[in-house]
């Protein structure tokens, strides 16, 4: 059984972790240069103002401060899509139920995609099954029924039908 965001697989999280390392270092490293660079066009522009400095080089050290400052959003655009992935070696239940199938063993290879286990929901089941011919005409929407399982034995299932579907099998003419 699992509860409704529980873990379910949890993938090996080591080269993702080590991604999300490198790119928060990405991070740090665009911070310096771009407080560096912020810095330095501070002191340019006062210099400029002195006239002790040409008027071009302070629009390069703008530029490259409007570019240092793009490189530290795509660096952490970087960091928050390798955090995300992280957090996706945790595979979580969708919904409360019981695993039925699991498809992959300890240590198996996963591609995106793969089915790694069945979940199935457990509350507000539907039974599908066909009824005889002489009572289909007793069943209306909401009418009250009991089942019992081979599988639960002593165990009674009340429930109500919600649609009756008249279906002829082509077999028995």
């Amino acid at each position: 059984r699992v509860e409704r965001g529980g873990v379910l697989v949890q993938l090996d999280p080591e080269l993702a972790q080590l991604e999300a390392a490198a790119a928060n270092a990405a991070v740090n490293s665009s911070e310096t240069q771009l407080a560096d660079a912020r810095r330095r066009l501070r002191e340019a522009e006062k210099l400029w103002r002195d006239q002790g400095i040409a008027e071009s080089e302070v629009k390069t050290l703008r530029a490259e401060v409007a570019t240092d400052e793009s490189d530290l959003l795509e660096s952490s655009a970087q960091l928050r899509l390798r955090e995300a992935i992280v957090q996706r070696h945790s595979v979580r239940a969708p919904f409360s139920g019981v695993v039925n199938q699991r498809m992959t063993e300890l240590g198996e290879w996963v591609n995106r995609g793969d089915g790694l286990v069945e979940l199935v929901a457990t509350d507000n089941l539907r039974f599908d099954f066909p009824v005889p011919q002489e009572f289909f005409a007793a069943l209306q929407d909401n009418t009250r029924v009991e089942l019992t399982l081979d599988a639960m034995p002593g165990q009674v299932l009340s429930g109500k039908v919600i649609t009756a579907v008249p279906v002829k099998n082509a077999d028995t003419r």
